[in-house]
């Protein structure tokens, strides 16, 4: 009893320090637009919309329920303590997101705008794959005991033992949710996440250069990687659930359904934070320390036989007292090509020159690149920096 009402007096500590956050969840209603808004009902949410988002608010509702229904049974069902949710949806602003507010109940925002390249290259269908994200984190935080179940009955749905683990593991908290975005349902199309190539390599190249992120650094410890709680915490649900199941993947969430979850310890003595806590109870459920678990993940993105360049240049000389910035890749006839726009050259590399030569384009950075030579592939983004990349 002393651990459940500690767990509640923390509780309200969180609501308090939230509810500046809360606060704004329908400022695009406020401010003067006061234009009527309509809802669609269905049977697990109330759909909110102006007129403008008519067509949006019924392709939601449209597949809602079942989204809801193949989340839930992902997890646990007994463990997932959620009412209806309400679905606001605004037209008022030109970038394309969404998100979960648990406050004081879990409720969704949709931005009804067009979605940039970057997302349309995420999900087969923008819409759909953005609310089974933010859904997702709407029932993750649900998760109750039924203890904590009955105490959200009376004091209301701020009442969740979640709290600990959507505050101090980010990385689970996204990694879910990109899990479940990336699963194999015909309207996701195979895309998601988890799911993407360019993610992978980002992983991959971190490995070799040394910079692979520690589960706290993947939780926004190391603000270098913004994206570093999608990515690591995207794959490392990935893995869970690949290599352990469904079943000990519903087991864990259960679990940090209950207080007790916040009190868990594999070493009594340890100070260390993965021996506490949610990361306990990972431990214990899957029984395999957690830095175990993630230092096996870790190594599915090592690739035998990579050649060292021990001058760590990509090409120049060996000084590199130069500025370079190489933006476009291109690979074609055996070559890869590619645009250093500082020296204002197009470069060629293969397995017949090494550094790299320049093409016959020209010089001048006033000179707009030639097309590339017949067969070679279009150019893709490639930042120097690609293993720190950023993104929501």
């Amino acid at each position: 009893m002393k651990k459940l009402l500690c767990g509640l007096f923390l509780c309200m500590v969180m609501l308090c320090a939230a509810l500046q956050l809360s606060a704004q969840t329908y400022k695009p209603f406020t401010g003067g637009f006061g234009r009527p808004l309509k809802t669609i009902e269905t049977e697990h949410f109330d759909i909110i919309y102006p007129e403008e988002s008519e067509r949006t608010a019924a392709f939601i509702a449209g597949f809602a329920d079942e989204v809801f229904d193949r989340i839930v049974a992902v997890y646990d069902a007994e463990a997932v303590d959620v009412r209806k949710i309400p679905v606001t949806i605004t037209p008022d602003t030109d970038l394309f997101n969404a998100y979960m507010n648990p406050l004081p109940y879990p409720h969704l925002v949709i931005f009804d705008t067009p979605p940039n390249i970057e997302v349309s290259a995420t999900y087969e269908n923008a819409i759909y794959g953005l609310f089974v994200h933010e859904l997702n984190h709407a029932i993750t935080f649900s998760m109750r005991s039924p203890v904590t179940a009955a105490f959200r009955k009376v004091f209301g749905s701020w009442v969740s033992p979640t709290y600990l683990i959507f505050g101090f593991g980010e990385f689970m908290v996204e990694g879910s949710s990109v899990l479940l975005e990336s699963e194999d349902w015909p309207e996701l199309g195979g895309l998601g996440r988890a799911n993407d190539p360019f993610v992978r390599s980002k992983l991959i190249q971190a490995y070799h250069e040394g910079l692979f992120q520690s589960a706290l650094q993947a939780t926004g410890a190391d603000d270098r990687w913004a994206s570093a709680r999608y990515d690591f915490g995207g794959l490392f649900n990935k893995y869970l659930y690949d290599t352990y199941g469904r079943d000990k993947y519903a087991a864990f969430w259960a679990a940090v359904g209950s207080f007790k979850s916040w009190f868990e310890s594999t070493d009594t003595f340890s100070l260390s934070p993965y021996e506490k806590a949610f990361l306990a109870t990972m431990s214990k459920t899957y029984g395999v320390p957690f830095e175990k678990l993630w230092n096996d993940f870790m190594a599915n993105y090592k690739i035998e036989g990579i050649t060292e360049n021990d001058e760590g240049l990509i090409y120049g000389n060996k000084l590199f007292t130069t500025r370079s910035s190489i933006d476009s890749l291109a690979a074609g006839g055996g070559n890869v090509f590619f645009i250093d726009s500082v020296a204002g050259w197009v470069y060629r590399v293969g397995a017949d020159n090494y550094p790299p030569q320049q093409t016959a384009v020209g010089a001048g950075r006033a000179q707009p690149p030639q097309t590339p030579p017949a067969g070679v592939r279009n150019p893709t983004s490639a930042n120097q920096n690609a293993g720190n990349a950023v993104g929501d």
